[in-house]
């Protein structure tokens, strides 16, 4: 009987050592999750802050863009005033205003 006790309170032992053992090592598994979760956070932040950047440079790019097509009309509707009209083309097209100045220079 004392043999059988003995071997119980060994076991119950044991149990309290793994259950120490367990809780201990789920404090350490939420710490590193806590500390995983905010490493992730950390660099999906900064993922989001390249891709806001790259979105507003191009952005930027294509206000340029349309700026510059407006001069390219700007210039068009100047210099087609100062070269001759082809009666078979109405096209007004820079391209086109362009190749008729140096059709009408030659």
């Amino acid at each position: 009987m004392a043999r059988k006790r003995a071997l119980n309170d060994y076991e119950d032992m044991l149990l309290e050592k793994l259950r120490r053992f367990e809780d201990s090592k789920a404090a350490e598994n939420a710490q590193i999750q806590a500390d995983l979760d905010r490493i992730t956070h950390e660099h999906l932040s900064r993922i989001q802050a390249n891709l806001d950047l790259v979105a507003r440079a191009q952005d930027d790019l294509r206000a340029w863009q349309k700026r510059k097509q407006q001069e390219a009309q700007r210039i068009t509707d100047a210099a087609k005033y100062c070269v001759p009209q082809d009666a078979a083309s109405h096209d007004t097209t820079l391209v086109a205003v362009l190749e008729r100045a140096s059709v009408a220079a030659r």
